[in-house]
């Protein structure tokens, strides 16, 4: 009843969006009362379910969890009394619909009174040495050693949630359990304390968020970082985890330093903005940005208001178009966007589509052998495997065997085509097509224009 009670007296008191909202106590049983404590409804339960059934989670999500996780966690640590948690796990980490975090379950908590503590308590997984040790001797009957354990100064009683989380975002980057190649207790607290074992960093774990990782589980806590500063670091990690460049890093930190994604109409209006900066403009026009909302959101009409651009869509817009430079903001990309009448489909994503639409203007205009047209791969809204990457475009063109799909990727800022062993190559999209009707007529003889579908509809 005593940690009940205590954690009701804590949870009342809290109130932030990343902190589970208290509602209430029920009372159940007449004879034999149970109590219970009530709190806001979270539709994707606790974080360890949800690393457990939704596989493959995107990394857009994985940093918001993240953030969230260490913007409630700063608000606790520095209130006028600060609450340190003592047991921070995905198991008490509650997930809502839109995957906000909300850290949860002050049982074992406390109230911060400026003193020396033993912090012996917790889950051992995700303890730090400094109290892991203690409490590894208590359950060994050691008690003259672990009563030899140094007490942990107030000024670093924060840091022990600081250690849980690193190995919270360990889990959260690979959707595994921690710690799992231990079986006994006692070698893996020796592990911890005296090997100064940690989870393995793998290439799965973006290398700015690894950098924070081995910063948080640092053996010396007064080498672990504030939570108040893991938070500008984590929004500053996510930026340069999607983007590579300087240039186009600059851009999202000028314009939205703290978000994963935002309204397309800001999104463009800050990339009026910027390109008026460097050199020349695309003239801005409905067509021009009613192709580039169907290009980098989900949105299917020309209806703005709801579309959205992420970071990670921004970064491959850049991969396939950029880089951001002194040249200008995706020249060739917004030549190839204003041409109505050239060879560029910017609506059609898959082989079904163009193959439809090659057929479909065969029939009508008698157009065969050296027709062509160029497409994306996919959008670039959509999750892209693999090698589709680096493979922005693909072109549909008729031979003597029928209609032909070939991709042109895109490595070091250069374009590229591969027919029969042979390579051409070119920066700009423009200028590789232009050399592949100049170089192959018969093939690329007779590019299939946007304005031919209006016929076919």
């Amino acid at each position: 009843m005593g940690e009940f009670l205590g954690e009701v007296n804590i949870l009342q008191r809290l109130n932030h969006p990343n902190i589970i909202t208290f509602l209430g106590v029920c009372i159940d049983g007449d004879a034999v009362q149970e109590w219970y404590i009530v709190l806001e409804w979270a539709e994707r339960a606790s974080l360890q379910k949800l690393l457990e059934k939704e596989k493959n989670l995107s990394l857009e999500i994985k940093f918001k969890i993240c953030i969230d996780i260490a913007r409630g966690m700063g608000w606790l640590h520095h209130r006028p009394k600060p609450i340190i948690h003592f047991d921070l796990k995905p198991a008490n980490i509650l997930v809502m619909n839109d995957y906000t975090c909300k850290i949860a379950d002050f049982g074992l908590s406390i109230i911060s009174e400026m003193k020396s503590s033993s912090a012996n308590r917790g889950t051992m997984l995700y303890m730090p040495p400094e109290t892991l040790r203690r409490k590894w001797y208590h359950k060994a009957g050691l008690s003259q050693e672990a009563d030899a354990v140094p007490l942990v100064p107030p000024e670093l009683l924060p840091k022990v949630d600081v250690y849980s989380f690193a190995l919270i975002m360990w889990e959260i980057c690979t959707q595994k359990e921690v710690f799992l190649e231990y079986n006994e207790i006692e070698e893996f607290c020796s592990a911890i304390c005296d090997k100064d074992a940690r989870p393995k960093i793998t290439d799965t774990i973006p290398t700015q968020l690894a950098d924070i990782m081995t910063k948080c589980w640092s053996k010396g806590s007064n080498n672990r970082p504030d939570f108040r500063e893991l938070v500008p670091q984590l929004e500053t990690a996510r930026i340069k985890t999607f983007l590579e460049h300087r240039a186009e890093i600059t851009f999202w930190q000028s314009y939205f330093p703290t978000k994963p994604r935002v309204p397309f109409s800001d999104f463009v209006k800050a990339l009026w903005r910027h390109t008026a900066k460097v050199n020349k403009r695309p003239e801005r026009s409905c067509g021009f940005e009613s192709s580039l909302v169907k290009l980098i959101t989900s949105a299917n009409s020309e209806d703005f208001s709801k579309a959205e651009v992420s970071l990670e869509s921004y970064s491959k817009l850049i991969a396939w178009f950029g880089p951001l430079n002194e040249r200008g903001y995706f020249e060739d990309f917004c030549k190839i966007m204003q041409m109505e009448s050239t060879w560029f489909f910017p609506n059609i994503t898959s082989g079904v589509e163009a193959e439809g639409h090659m057929s479909a203007a065969s029939n009508l205009q008698n157009f065969f052998k050296g027709t062509f047209l160029v497409r994306l791969t996919a959008r670039i809204s959509e999750s892209i495997p693999g090698e589709r990457k680096n493979t922005p475009f693909t072109i549909t063109f008729f031979d003597d065997n029928g209609i032909i799909h070939k991709r042109i990727p895109r490595t070091n800022e250069v374009y590229s085509f591969c027919l029969n062993d042979v390579i051409y190559k070119h920066e700009s999209l423009l200028g590789l097509i232009s050399t592949l009707m100049s170089s192959l007529p018969t093939i690329f003889t007779q590019p299939l224009v946007p304005a031919t579908l209006r016929y076919i509809k």
